[in-house]
């Protein structure tokens, strides 16, 4: 599938949840979406709900293709993501220069509900492009 084609896809569910709605509804639409994304992949065989870190990682890079390579780096409070040439560059350099903010993307739906089946809840705190790709801070708390 064309990466400029599923970019704008993003780019235009994004923008448009955030053009209709705070984005307080528009985190609680995403959080649902997460996790009926998760469980497709479930169905799918791609994903398992007690996935380890490396589990995740390899998902995203080799299964799903997401990127070049992902980083997952955590400690009490925050889990952050670096990840290596994401294969949506173009989605996410959109986002990122008209200031759109992320609700639902295929990073955060799938790290979200990993974290989520281990009882942790992980919110994004800040996206930050870089000189390899971007980076994904996530804020976390358990509940």
């Amino acid at each position: 599938m064309n990466k400029v084609f599923v970019s704008a896809v993003l780019y235009g569910v994004n923008k448009g949840i955030n053009n209709l709605m705070s984005s307080k509804a528009g985190t609680v639409i995403c959080r649902y979406i997460s996790k009926e994304m998760f469980n497709f992949l479930m169905n799918r065989g791609v994903a398992s709900p007690d996935m380890k870190n490396k589990d995740l990682e390899e998902m995203l890079v080799n299964k799903l293709k997401l990127a070049k390579k992902i980083e997952i780096i955590e400690d009490d409070k925050n889990v952050i993501l670096k990840i290596y040439q994401p294969t949506l560059t173009d989605f996410l350099e959109e986002m990122m220069k008209n200031k759109v903010p992320l609700i639902l993307c295929p990073f955060l739906a799938t790290v979200t509900e990993v974290y989520r089946n281990r009882g942790v809840r992980i919110f994004l705190k800040d996206g930050n492009p870089t000189e390899y790709g971007i980076e994904l801070v996530f804020s976390k708390t358990r509940h």
